[in-house]
């Protein structure tokens, strides 16, 4: 998937129910932070000051369920959803 911030990806294994174990990001601008958030907003994982225009984000310690990443820059901030 291809987002104006930059883009998420996540490999699909067919052997797992969830292929969100590693979210790879990637960002035009260095990356402020990176927040992970169940369906009721609550913060799960968070990543403060990644300072870099790339990261990964290791969920396969969190349980299957939808959870929202937020990315934050230093000019923008997206959401996006991750089932």
């Amino acid at each position: 998937m291809i987002f104006p911030l930059g883009f998420i990806e996540a490999p699909f294994d067919k052997r797992q129910k969830c292929c969100h174990r590693f979210i790879s990001i990637s960002a035009s601008e260095d990356i402020a932070g990176i927040d992970v958030m169940n369906i009721v907003g609550v913060s799960v994982l968070s990543q403060p000051a990644v300072r870099s225009s790339s990261a990964t984000l290791d969920l396969s310690h969190l349980p299957a369920g939808s959870y929202f990443i937020r990315i934050t820059t230093a000019n923008r901030m997206e959401m996006r959803r991750v089932v």
